[in-house]
C-alpha cells in the first residue's frame, strides 16, 4: 500500500515538474518575442527627401549589454553610408547584423528590411539607431554631427 502511495504521487510529481517546465518555456518565448515586436514599431519609413545633407551621430540601447553608436551619412536625400562606431555583441550570430543591416537599409533606403536570423534585438538596435540619426536629419530638427 505505501510503495503504491509513493509512486503514485511520484508520477505526480514529475508531471507537475513537467508542467511548470514547459510553462516556463513558454514564458521565456513569449518574452522574448514580445521584445522584439515591441521594438519593430519603431520602424517606419523616413522621408528621405526632407533630410538635409551631413553626417549624424545616434545610438539605441535595449539593455547596458545590447547597445550600438553609429553614424550615417545623407547626400541629397539619400543615405550613402552607415558606420557602426560602437556595439556589444552578446550572441555570436548577432555579430553579423552589424555588417548586413547597414548594407540592407543603403540598398533599400529604408529601415524595412529583414533582421538577420539570430540578430533580432541586435538589428532592431541597428534600426532604431539609424531612425535616431534620421531624424536628427530631417529639416528643421536635430543637431548635426559633422
Amino acid at each position: 500500500m505505501l510503495t503504491r502511495y509513493i509512486t503514485i504521487n511520484f508520477k505526480t510529481q514529475i508531471k507537475a515538474i513537467r508542467v511548470l517546465f514547459s510553462a516556463a518555456i513558454v514564458l521565456v518565448l513569449v518574452s522574448i518575442s514580445s521584445c522584439a515586436a515591441r521594438r519593430t514599431h519603431f520602424m517606419q519609413q523616413i522621408e528621405l527627401e526632407r533630410l538635409k545633407d551631413g553626417t549624424y551621430i545616434a545610438q539605441d540601447r535595449v539593455i547596458p549589454i545590447c547597445s550600438v553608436k553609429l553614424s550615417v551619412t545623407i547626400k541629397d536625400g539619400k543615405i550613402t553610408e552607415i558606420k557602426i562606431l560602437k556595439y556589444f555583441i552578446t550572441f555570436p550570430l548577432a555579430g553579423r547584423a552589424y555588417t548586413q543591416i547597414p548594407k540592407r537599409i543603403i540598398k533599400e533606403q529604408s529601415l524595412d528590411v529583414d533582421a538577420v536570423t539570430a540578430a533580432t534585438v541586435s538589428t532592431n538596435n541597428i534600426k532604431k539607431a539609424v531612425l535616431k540619426a534620421l531624424e536628427k536629419a530631417t529639416k528643421g530638427g536635430g543637431e548635426q554631427d559633422g
